[in-house]
C-alpha cells in the first residue's frame, strides 16, 4: 500500500461535475396549467429561469421569473402595454426586459426583488432592442443613436457607453448577441463583401470571424452566436471543405468545439465552462421525417440530452426549442418540449454523476485518507 503513487491516488479525486452522462428532467411549467403559449426559456447559474407565457387561456402575454419553486409575473401585456419583448436574466436574478406602451413607446426596464426601474425609453433612443444585461446589471440594446445611424450602447444607472453608431468607419449591427461582465458586447454586420462577426466595449471595436471573398469561413450565422460571462463567444460557421459546426473564439483564437452532425444554426447556448448546447436537425430520407436532437458538448465530448420521438413524462416528444441563455455553468439546461398530445412544457434538465465514477471517487478519496493516516502513523516519507 506504501508503494502506491500518491499522486495516482490525487488523481482519483477529480470533480463529480465530469461525470455527468445522464439527466433528470423536472417539468416547470405546462399548457396544461392554464397557460396557452410558452417560450423558449433561459436559465442563470442560480437555476432561475426566465420565460414568456400566455396565461388564463387569454390572449395577453407576460413574462416570468421562476426561482426556487416561485413563479412572478413581471410585466404583461394589459393596460396600456401592448407588447411585451423578451426577458434577459443576470446571476443576481436582475431581469431586463421590453415592452411597448401608449403611454412612454418602447422601453427597456428592470425587475429586482419586486422594484421595477427603467432603464432606456423611446424618447432617447428608437427604438431600444433589448439584447442582454451582465452581473454587474449592466444592459446592452440596440437602437438609433442620436448623431449617428442605428447602432449599439450599453447602460448602466448612471453611464452610457456607445460601442457602434453605425457611421461610415463603424459597421452596422445586424443581430446582437448578448454582453460580458466587463461590457464587451458581440454583433454581427453585414458588408458587399460578406459577413462578419464582431466585439466591442466602447474603446474599441475588433472583427473576431468573417465571411465571404476576405474571410476564413464561407459562410457564418448572422443570428447564431453568444457571449458568455467571461467574454468568450460561440457561433456557427462552415470553413471551405469541412461541414458548417460551432466555433469558440476564447479571446486570442478560433477553434471548432461542436462536431459535424447538422447543427441548427441559431440555437446555440455557451456557459461559463466553455462548454455549448445546441439544436441539432436529422433528415430521415427513406420516411422522410426530420429528427431535432438536444445535445452538449462538455470537457470535449458529445453528450445526447434528448431527442424527438423519445419518451418524457410518458409522452412521445414531438419538438423541442432551445434559447441562445440555457445552459448554465452546472451542466443544467432549460428547454421547451412539445408532445405528441398537444401539450407544451418548459423543462428543466439537470445532469447526474454516473453511480460508477461517484463509487471510483469514493474509492480514490478512501485510499487517499488511508495512505495519509498511515504516513502519519508511521512517519514514512514519500
Amino acid at each position: 500500500m506504501r508503494k502506491i503513487s500518491l499522486a495516482f491516488i490525487l488523481s482519483l479525486s477529480f470533480s463529480l461535475d465530469s461525470f455527468a452522462t445522464s439527466y433528470r428532467f423536472e417539468k416547470i411549467l405546462s399548457t396544461e396549467d392554464g397557460y396557452t403559449y410558452l417560450s423558449r426559456p433561459s436559465i442563470n447559474n442560480n437555476g432561475a429561469m426566465v420565460f414568456n407565457a400566455s396565461f388564463d387561456h387569454s390572449m395577453q402575454r407576460g413574462i416570468f421569473l421562476f426561482n426556487e419553486n416561485n413563479l412572478t409575473n413581471i410585466v404583461d401585456d394589459s393596460g396600456s402595454i401592448f407588447a411585451v419583448g423578451v426577458g434577459y436574466l443576470n446571476d443576481l436574478n436582475t431581469v431586463a426586459y421590453s415592452f411597448s406602451s401608449f403611454a412612454t413607446g418602447q422601453t427597456i426596464m428592470t425587475y429586482e426583488g419586486g422594484v421595477h426601474s427603467t432603464i432606456v425609453t423611446g424618447a432617447e433612443y428608437w427604438p431600444p432592442i433589448l439584447g442582454g444585461i451582465n452581473d454587474s446589471k449592466m444592459i446592452m440594446f440596440a437602437a438609433n443613436i442620436p448623431n449617428g445611424h442605428y447602432g449599439i450602447a450599453t447602460r448602466n444607472q448612471t453611464e452610457t457607453t456607445i460601442i457602434t453608431d453605425g457611421n461610415i468607419s463603424n459597421p452596422v449591427p445586424y443581430s446582437i448577441g448578448g454582453i460580458s461582465g466587463d461590457g464587451t458586447v458581440v454583433f454581427s454586420s453585414i458588408s458587399p463583401k460578406g459577413y462578419t462577426l464582431y466585439i466591442g466595449d466602447g474603446n474599441s471595436i475588433s472583427p473576431i470571424a468573417t465571411s465571404g471573398l476576405d474571410g476564413e469561413f464561407y459562410t457564418l450565422g448572422l443570428t447564431g452566436f453568444v457571449i458568455n460571462e467571461l467574454g468568450s463567444v460561440a457561433f456557427w460557421a462552415g470553413k471551405s471543405g469541412e461541414a458548417s459546426g460551432y466555433f469558440l473564439f476564447d479571446g486570442s483564437t478560433t477553434h471548432r468545439i461542436a462536431p459535424d452532425d447538422y447543427p441548427i444554426f441559431d440555437t446555440l447556448s455557451l456557459n461559463n465552462n466553455l462548454d455549448v448546447a445546441y439544436l441539432s436537425a436529422y433528415f430521415n430520407p427513406l420516411e422522410f421525417t426530420f429528427r431535432t436532437e438536444i445535445n452538449a458538448q462538455i470537457n470535449g465530448q458529445k453528450s445526447h440530452i434528448l431527442g424527438t420521438g423519445e419518451s418524457l413524462f410518458g409522452e412521445r416528444i414531438t419538438s423541442l426549442e432551445l434559447s441562445n441563455h440555457a445552459f448554465n455553468e452546472h451542466g443544467q439546461i432549460s428547454f421547451l418540449a412539445g408532445f405528441e398530445s398537444g401539450e407544451q412544457a418548459i423543462v428543466l434538465a439537470s445532469p447526474i454523476p454516473e453511480p460508477s465514477k461517484i463509487i471510483l471517487f469514493l474509492t480514490g478519496l478512501l485510499m487517499l485518507t488511508i495512505v495519509v493516516r498511515s504516513r502519519y502513523m508511521n512517519n514514512v516519507s514519500y
